[in-house]
């Protein structure tokens, strides 16, 4: 556990079991749910240096939003009455120091607590693009005027979709290594290849796939997409674990999207060339 002060919070586990708490009130968990929750998250440490911090955070963010539950209270009190040496405070000045933020805590849980706090809930995003949906996105950055095709256009589809913390779904696509000043028709979408994205795929599937991270629809560029129909193949998958997290392929926003798909098409661009040798160029406005 990462340590910078004396502080109740100012080490990582406290900072984490606060997150922690607020992130579970936002979700909509009931307090008592957001408790039993993190308890089950931390049961490994029972019996260590670090329960009594994990009551302690507990109980104080508990007691700022009004909540302090009579099982948490008691057990940071228990802790704080039978304090035992701790090896993190290797100085008098600092184990005094540390005393004085236990002893405030201590007068802070005995106090009435303030009343209870509303909590805003997570308003989720979720892309509205369907499975096998394709887009044309026109390119307009200054990122794009660098490599000479401002104005152009790439395509792509949306496969599946994935989840963005805290619980926000994102579409998860596949681009395709083709870059145009005329929009593709689907037939035409039919025979490009996919471009390789992924640098942390756990399979085959996953080095084609990217999702847009974005928790917004006013993030997205609607100005510099165009619906160009939908594509329905054996490619598309529904999300087997919709709770698992992120499945580890790549991600990025909106905002950086073109500089990385120019970086990863223009290295695909330069191993074709260098594959290819004398066997003719490869033109950067077209698939290769």
């Amino acid at each position: 556990m990462g340590v910078w002060g004396t502080g109740l919070y100012e080490d990582d586990y406290t900072c984490d079991i606060r997150a922690d708490y607020k992130d579970r009130l936002r979700k909509g968990m009931t307090n008592e749910e957001a408790m039993q929750d993190i308890l089950a998250q931390n049961t490994e440490v029972v019996g260590t240096d670090d329960e009594p911090v994990l009551w302690f955070a507990l109980a104080d963010i508990q007691w700022e939003y009004g909540r302090l539950l009579p099982e948490v209270k008691e057990k940071a009190l228990a802790f704080l009455d039978n304090e035992q040496d701790d090896d993190r405070w290797k100085t008098p000045q600092l184990m005094e120091q540390r005393r004085q933020v236990l002893v405030k805590l201590k007068e802070k849980l005995l106090s009435p607590q303030p009343p209870e706090k509303k909590v805003r809930k997570y308003n989720y995003f979720r892309c509205p693009w369907k499975l096998g949906d394709v887009f044309a996105y026109q390119f307009h950055t200054e990122e794009s005027e660098k490599y000479g095709v401002k104005g152009q256009y790439i395509v792509f589809r949306k496969i599946t979709e994935d989840l963005c913390w805290p619980g926000h779904i994102v579409p998860t696509v596949h681009l395709y290594q083709w870059i145009g000043k005329d929009l593709p028709t689907l037939e035409e979408i039919r025979q490009f290849p996919v471009l390789t994205t992924s640098t942390r795929a756990q399979n085959e599937r996953e080095r084609y796939l990217f999702s847009f991270l974005e928790t917004s629809n006013r993030s997205v560029p609607h100005k510099y997409l165009t619906f160009l129909g939908n594509i329905q193949d054996g490619q598309l998958f529904d999300r087997e674990e919709p709770d698992s997290g992120f499945l580890g392929y790549e991600g990025r926003s909106w905002r950086v999207f073109e500089g990385c798909f120019l970086c990863w098409y223009s290295w695909l661009v330069e191993e074709s060339r260098k594959q290819e040798r004398c066997q003719g160029d490869v033109s950067f406005d077209n698939s290769i």
